[in-house]
C-alpha cells in the first residue's frame, strides 16, 4: 500500500495561486488566446494551409482546437463585446 503524500493531506490555502492563475500564466490571459484565433482565421482566409497557419501562431493543433472550443470561433465572437 502505498502512502499519501504529505502535501494532499495539507489544507487549502487560499493565499495560493489557483488553477486559473497557473493556467493564465502558462496560456496568457483569454484576449492573448482569443487574437490568436482570429490570427488563424485570418491566416487561413488568405490561402494558408490550416496546419501550417496553427504552427505559425506558436501553438500545437490540440491547443489550438481546445482553445477553439473552449472560446468558440471568430463567428460566435462577431457580436460579443470583450
Amino acid at each position: 500500500m502505498r502512502a499519501i503524500p504529505k502535501r494532499c493531506m495539507e489544507p487549502f490555502r487560499p493565499d495560493e495561486p489557483n488553477l486559473n492563475t497557473l493556467v493564465e500564466r502558462r496560456l496568457g490571459p483569454p484576449e492573448e488566446i482569443i487574437a490568436k484565433l482570429r490570427q488563424v482565421d485570418v491566416l487561413v482566409s488568405q490561402g494558408q494551409n490550416m496546419v501550417d497557419a496553427i504552427r505559425q501562431t506558436g501553438v500545437s493543433e490540440v491547443t489550438y482546437y481546445r482553445w477553439r472550443q473552449e472560446f468558440g470561433g471568430a463567428e460566435d465572437r462577431a457580436g460579443d463585446p470583450m
